[in-house]
């Protein structure tokens, strides 16, 4: 599916962005099982915070857990906001009722 509206590289961006995260997923796979011990308890917990302190710094391992934390927070903020635009959007649309439509208006 071409995007009318784009200048083209959309697909590209798509196919080298998937490329990106699996290549990021088998070194990360590749980092813990070379520098973690297979009884260490944080193998179990917390994998990528435990090779980031065990391969930088304690201090990087903690930065590292902080921003996990943030990102699984704005996923969950955009999921609900995504959520609730979608509603409002198939209720605009007809495919649910007229009234969800127009519950963030004030005078509709």
């Amino acid at each position: 599916m071409r995007c009318e509206q784009c200048e083209g590289g959309v697909e590209e961006l798509v196919v080298g962005g998937r490329a990106f995260v699996s290549i990021m997923y088998v070194l990360l796979a590749l980092a813990v099982q070379t520098v973690l011990a297979p009884l260490d308890t944080k193998t179990l917990t917390s994998p990528i915070e435990a090779v980031v302190t065990r391969t930088v710094s304690s201090a990087a391992g903690v930065g590292v857990s902080v921003l996990g934390v943030v990102i699984i927070v704005a996923n969950l903020i955009g999921a609900i906001w995504g959520a609730s635009r979608l509603v409002m959007s198939s209720a605009r649309e007809g495919l649910l009722p007229r009234r969800l439509a127009r519950m963030g208006l004030v005078h509709g």
